[in-house]
């Protein structure tokens, strides 16, 4: 299996770089996309992003999230999600394996529509 190094998605071509056989090591996502079945060791997460089935070995962060996030049936060390409230934002959490926790930090609201869905995962919410 091969591996890349602090890979980032600027946009959706960048996508066709990566295999789902390839190890992640650092992944920066920083466009609208759809992950499905990939191997990462840490992903950043500053877009709107669907991730599924993927394993993950250390921490999803998502730093001052965008509009719509989606992470459901992964395998996660943690996830840390900081800065919430600068935008209309509907982050889920469905269905994950979470061996640590999942954090939620900076939380303020501006008048602004935020749902946060998390359901069903086998970890820790702090």
């Amino acid at each position: 299996m091969s591996g890349l190094f602090n890979f980032t998605i600027n946009s959706k071509q960048d996508l066709k770089f990566i295999s789902k056989e390839s190890r992640l090591s650092n992944l920066y996502i920083n466009c609208n996309c759809k992950l499905d079945g990939y191997y990462c060791t840490n992903i950043y997460v500053n877009a709107e992003v669907i991730l599924t089935n993927c394993i993950v070995d250390e921490s999803i962060i998502i730093d001052d999230p965008k509009n719509f996030l989606l992470i459901r049936n992964c395998m996660i060390g943690n996830i840390k999600c900081v800065n919430i409230g600068n935008n209309n934002l509907s982050l889920h959490i469905e269905h994950n394996i979470i061996y640590e926790n999942i954090l939620i930090q900076n939380f303020y609201s501006n008048n602004k529509n935020i749902s946060i869905y998390i359901y069903q995962n086998h970890g820790y919410l702090i």
